[in-house]
């Protein structure tokens, strides 16, 4: 029993570990689209002025 509940804790421990990952990479996305929206304002500010 305690070796079905150590395989269940490291499969627990893996999921938590991707799903830090993939927030971590989806916040380095939402920053870089972030990033992208505010460069084309300014260059559209340029074009306007």
């Amino acid at each position: 029993m305690s070796e079905e509940l150590e395989r269940i804790q490291q499969e627990i421990n893996l999921l938590n570990q991707k799903r830090q990952k993939l927030e971590k990479e989806q916040e380095e996305e939402e920053t870089r689209i972030c990033q992208k929206i505010r460069s084309q304002h300014r260059y559209q500010g340029r074009i306007q002025a």
